[in-house]
């Protein structure tokens, strides 16, 4: 079983970018997999200065947020209900500033994190988004 800290520390990954537009922000942060537990309950908990997290500063800053941005549920979760960015959508949608007590309590609920699983999608979309990224100059979300 992977503990949701392990998830953090595991799943970063960026490449390095060749900015010409002049920003100081020469790193792409590729989204983490999504968790996928135990019981079949998947979710997306994402952490960078893009996302609804905080502290708000690149996932290298900062290895451990106080809080998360969450997204898209396999399941509506009664947990997010006040986090929710649409209120009249508590399930297709992101959920900001999550703290990391509530993640991990929706965690344990589902039975733990499934390691292999979790990052066996990992490994099909690091290829692809980087392609997509060097062949376009910008993500598109696969």
């Amino acid at each position: 079983m992977m503990t949701f800290e392990e998830f953090v520390l595991t799943t970063i990954k960026y490449t390095e970018i060749n900015n010409s537009l002049g920003s100081a922000d020469n790193r792409y942060y590729e989204n983490r997999p999504r968790i996928h537990c135990y019981d079949g309950f998947s979710f997306s908990v994402q952490a960078n200065k893009y996302h609804y997290c905080s502290p708000k500063c690149d996932p290298y800053d900062s290895l451990i947020y106080d809080n998360y941005e969450v997204g898209y549920p396999s399941e509506p979760l009664l947990e997010l209900k006040e986090y929710v960015e649409w209120w009249y959508d508590c399930w297709d949608t992101v959920f900001g500033y999550v703290p990391i007590d509530v993640i991990k309590t929706i965690i344990d609920k589902h039975k733990g994190i499934d390691k292999s699983e979790t990052l066996s999608y990992r490994i099909c979309l690091q290829s692809s988004t980087i392609d997509q990224w060097t062949n376009n100059n910008f993500l598109i979300n696969p």
